[in-house]
């Protein structure tokens, strides 16, 4: 490791900026290169669970997405970051790490529950969770606590999360992700959260809602829910009494929701289905 002789700050690599001089990480500033000491620390290394290679915990393995430590080799995450705590994140995806869920859950008609996000646990298991998907699609963009809002699906009875939803919210909600594992996929849960939140969340601002850039998966959704319908090389949205007509038991739920936006006819092989704007 070199110590910064200004900071003391310790860092695996001097990085160059002309001048044969080398900046701080820490403190910003330039020194010559006899300048940084040499120092020892010591490091903690962890075992990726995937590859089984060793990861030491340095800033070079450290995601940009700021959630926490990167194998090399495959990766996977092999540590996330909890305050000043490093956390093997399947500890996170275990329900019983985060107790409060069970009282905060919002019971759906199905026996699960709705979480919305409030607390630093539940972001951190969204963030695991989006961890997932950005594995499954290199594409996937994390999203903004402080400017979205979001919900964990919850199986009480099996202690088990199934997936997530995010949304924002201004004159009317707008969905921009969801999200159900791998193996709880072609159960009908997607159809019973969005079905839920569109209910309970998006209906208390607007009897109108947004979908963000759906895929076709998103498409065949809403369009079994009677949220949309084809019309020439678009999908548009569908009106209340439109909705009663075609789907009676998505008219129950949707207290008349109609979509705002004319969605395009594509086909995206992304599995986020709801991919972010502001790329």
């Amino acid at each position: 490791m070199y110590r910064c002789p200004a900071c003391g700050h310790c860092q695996e690599m001097l990085c160059g900026v002309g001048d044969s001089k080398y900046q701080c990480f820490h403190c910003n500033k330039k020194f010559a290169e006899q300048e940084f000491e040499e120092a020892k620390r010591e490091r903690t290394v962890v075992v990726c669970a995937n590859c089984a290679r060793e990861v030491t915990l340095l800033p070079s393995t450290f995601g940009i997405a700021g959630l926490g430590f990167i194998c090399s080799d495959c990766s996977n995450y092999v540590a996330v970051l909890y305050g000043t705590h490093f956390i093997n994140p399947s500890t996170v995806l275990t329900v019983d790490w985060n107790p409060t869920v069970y009282r905060r859950g919002e019971s759906m008609p199905s026996g699960l529950s709705f979480v919305v996000c409030k607390t630093m646990k539940d972001f951190l298991v969204l963030k695991v969770l989006q961890a997932i998907v950005k594995e499954e699609d290199s594409r996937f963009l994390f999203g903004r606590p402080n400017e979205q809002e979001a919900g964990l699906l919850l199986d009480s009875e099996r202690r088990k999360y199934l997936g997530f939803l995010v949304w924002t919210e201004a004159d009317y909600a707008v969905l921009r992700q969801i999200f159900i594992i791998e193996d709880e996929r072609r159960k009908g849960f997607a159809e019973q959260m969005v079905t839920f939140w569109v209910g309970h969340h998006a209906d208390r601002l607007n009897e109108s809602f947004g979908i963000e850039a759906p895929n076709e998966k998103a498409l065949s959704l809403h369009l079994k829910l009677g949220h949309i319908k084809a019309q020439g090389d678009s999908y548009v949205g569908v009106s209340a009494s439109e909705c009663r007509a075609s789907n009676r038991r998505a008219s129950n739920l949707l207290s008349g929701s109609r979509l705002r936006f004319q969605l395009p006819r594509r086909v995206y092989t992304s599995m986020q289905i709801f991919p972010d704007l502001d790329r």
